[in-house]
């Protein structure tokens, strides 16, 4: 996702600039984060582009239960400054200490700048450790390890930690 920030930083500070992404789709060495969605705002500053998003997008993962697909649906925000590498369009310029000492999102030198890196970062971020296909998944067998939302397995009765059964009493009896 690239917007052409050559006329923001030309700008005074303060400056802004709307925007919004609609269905943009992400691939990158995880899988692919498809149907992103969101407003975005650029702000001048004094040296960089402020970039602050609000999106949604969904991604591909493996259900923790039964190791099936589960597509998750992801909420995520976006706060990050960007740096031009082309110094003459910068308004104030930092010590050559400052400017080493600091990591920085840049702009191209044809003044675009990619949100792509940003989006990953925070896409990732914003993933369930354990994701699940549905809320009733079933899970594998820790016997056999077949899929129990799509067979049925032969194995024997779970058994129970001795420890249980006085709760599995109350449960018995309704209470």
């Amino acid at each position: 996702m690239f917007f052409n920030v050559a006329g923001l930083l030309r700008s005074e500070m303060g400056a802004t600039r709307g925007f919004s992404i609609s269905g943009e789709t992400l691939h990158t060495l995880d899988g692919s984060i498809v149907d992103i969605n969101g407003p975005v705002r650029l702000l001048r500053t004094d040296s960089t582009i402020l970039v602050s998003a609000k999106l949604t997008a969904r991604a591909d993962a493996e259900c923790s239960r039964c190791t099936e697909p589960a597509g998750v649906e992801l909420s995520f925000g976006i706060e990050e400054e960007f740096r031009s590498v082309n110094t003459d369009l910068r308004m104030r310029r930092g010590t050559r200490e400052e400017q080493a000492g600091e990591d920085w999102f840049t702009i191209a030198s044809d003044n675009l700048l990619d949100l792509s890196e940003p989006i990953r970062q925070a896409a990732i971020s914003a993933m369930p450790i354990a994701p699940i296909c549905d809320a009733a998944c079933a899970g594998l067998c820790p016997k056999c390890s077949a899929n129990q939302n799509s067979t049925s397995c032969a194995c024997a009765e779970r058994t129970t930690d001795r420890r249980w059964r006085s709760l599995e009493a109350l449960l018995a009896h309704g209470e």
